[in-house]
């Protein structure tokens, strides 16, 4: 297992791991935690999951060099419905936010790397029953650990804060950065 995400406000589990999948778990009081779901279509190695605010999407990031989005359509049932590309590196570390926008705003989601950018990608939800998602690039800092990998992020928990983030990289440093839209 690379990494997991369990989900504050139900019952489920997300872990990645090194054979390019994603496993979905709930807690069953007759066991130990059941797969319930493999979600399956990264290429590479899965390094970082993370939920939506809401719960009803999971973010992965892969060393294919994409993010790709997962939608709950039923209980137990996922499917894939986004990708997004912008680094030219393995994607280490995402984090779902809330951010700053409208109603239709999932949130902002950030995603780091090994090509030290820090992207900010705002989240919407469409009308289109085949596109249920649309991402637009809000803010890229480029070398933002100097030459270094950015090997993990974080939105500050806050609501008040909404647009601040955490990041730490191969430099052994910790900064704290404020978005700002391009």
């Amino acid at each position: 297992m690379r990494c997991m995400a369990p989900f504050r406000r139900g019952q489920i589990l997300a872990s990645a791991s090194y054979d390019d999948t994603i496993k979905l778990y709930i807690d069953d009081p007759s066991e130990d935690w059941f797969c319930f779901s493999t979600l399956s279509g990264h290429k590479s190695t899965v390094w970082s999951l993370s939920w939506s605010p809401q719960g009803s999407y999971l973010a992965s990031s892969s060393d294919d060099l994409t993010v790709r989005i997962w939608k709950r359509v039923k209980e137990h049932e996922w499917k894939f419905v986004l990708e997004l590309r912008g680094h030219e590196r393995s994607i280490y570390s995402i984090s779902w936010g809330v951010g700053k926008g409208t109603s239709e705003n999932l949130g902002w989601l950030a995603t780091t790397g090994g090509d030290g950018k820090i992207n900010i990608w705002e989240i919407t939800e469409t009308q289109h029953t085949n596109d249920p998602l649309s991402a637009k690039l809000l803010a890229r800092i480029s070398g933002a650990h100097d030459v270094s990998d950015v090997n993990s992020v974080s939105w500050c928990p806050r609501l008040e804060h909404a647009d601040l983030l955490a990041t730490a990289g191969d430099d052994g440093l910790v900064k704290v950065w404020r978005v700002v839209p391009f």
